[in-house]
């Protein structure tokens, strides 16, 4: 049997989203083949989840100076050499098992911190299955991503592709294929059903809905974004997601304790952001990919509040070059642009009809096609 295995990490959401987005589509396309979702550390690896889990989420979201210096110092290859080769020693002995237990016909890394770790893990081995990289970042790729030259990647746009190239990968180990959303974000939605489904999350129907969520740990700066919402009176709805952060949904717990006239719904971590970004009038969000790309997909008006740097600088000027979003950081001014957008029914209008011209090719059946094409060795 036909036996897919999607590595990942929990460094953000992106990573885990888009492998279950790509198991998902592999499954539609060939419903007896086997997909495992596997992350790249064990329970017990607390050096290599504290780095490039939960290091990762705090240093990027709330100590930016720290992520940049970081962030530069990680396009340095020497300091790669390094890294990676730690990461080898802290993961390649369980993958090494996990992989040897599982015997996957094709393995998909969809982290750039585990692709040598699992082809040293293969290796050791003796086991020679496909291996795909697919590079999660669709603009502004670290060019991390690619420093083993010999991986077959899939890349989603010229400007990750030209990262690669620049890096020495042939052109012939590049695939440029949709980005990997997951196909409920593409569905239109009628009045009926947006009716429904506020009706479904408690919302009031005679309100509008701003959406801040901001992946798994939640918007930065949210608590300010809601305080001035209540210093406000705010006319509208808010539903506010905090995934992981637990801190983050306690705040606002207690917030809305002290103001119970603020319509708030707040949200831990939910498998049903589709829903949200269906029935809401305005999202809020950073500037992760599948942040970014879930909303437009939606063609709801789309403000960015945020966005680590330089890696995801890249989602941010797509939004913002095409028409089709806004980058505002200060959370006065984003409450500003809240009360003239939902007073604005042409700008809105507006906003979604360059979102729908955009066209975004989301067929994620293509790199399900491109993987299961792939023959077995």
């Amino acid at each position: 049997m036909r036996h897919f295995v999607l590595v990942y990490l929990n460094s953000g959401n992106g990573h885990r989203s888009q492998s279950t987005v790509l198991k998902e589509a592999i499954q539609e396309a060939q419903p007896d083949v086997k997909v495992t979702l596997l992350n790249g550390f064990s329970k017990y690896n607390f050096i290599g989840r504290m780095l490039f889990e939960t290091g990762y989420s705090f240093s990027s979201n709330y100590m930016e100076g720290l992520w940049g210096l970081t962030y530069d110092i990680g396009m340095k290859r020497w300091f790669q050499n390094i890294s990676i080769r730690l990461l080898m020693l802290l993961a390649t002995p369980y993958l090494r098992k996990q992989l040897k237990e599982l015997n996957p016909t094709d393995v998909v890394s969809l982290h750039f911190a585990m692709t040598r770790s699992v082809r040293r893990a293969l290796s050791r081995n003796g086991q020679h299955p496909n291996l795909t990289v697919v590079a999660c970042d669709p603009f502004t790729a670290p060019n991390v991503w690619f420093y083993d030259k010999r991986d077959d990647f899939i890349v989603y746009s010229e400007e990750a592709k030209r990262v690669a190239m620049n890096r020495g990968v042939p052109e012939s180990h590049l695939h440029l294929l949709p980005f990997l959303l997951n196909k409920r974000f593409r569905e239109k939605v009628t009045d009926q059903q947006v009716h429904d489904l506020r009706e479904q999350f408690g919302f009031a129907q005679d309100k509008p809905v701003v959406l801040l969520a901001g992946g798994g740990e939640g918007l930065p700066g949210a608590s300010k974004i809601v305080s001035l919402c209540a210093k406000n009176k705010a006319p509208f709805s808010l539903a506010v997601v905090c995934g992981r952060n637990a801190v983050l949904q306690a705040d606002l717990e207690q917030m809305h304790k002290q103001n119970p006239e603020l319509d708030l719904h707040i949200f831990g971590f939910v498998n049903f952001m589709d829903s949200l970004v269906k029935l809401c009038d305005i999202a809020v969000t950073k500037g992760g990919p599948s942040s970014v790309l879930e909303v437009i997909a939606s063609g709801k008006p789309l403000i960015i509040s945020h966005y680590i740097y330089d890696q995801e600088r890249g989602n941010v000027r797509f939004a913002v070059d095409n028409g089709v979003g806004f980058f505002i950081q200060d959370p006065e001014a984003i409450y500003t642009k809240l009360e003239q957008l939902l007073g604005d029914e042409t700008q809105k209008q507006r906003l979604a009809e360059r979102a729908r011209a955009l066209q975004l090719d989301t067929d994620v059946s293509k790199t399900a096609r491109y993987v299961l094409e792939k023959p077995v060795r």
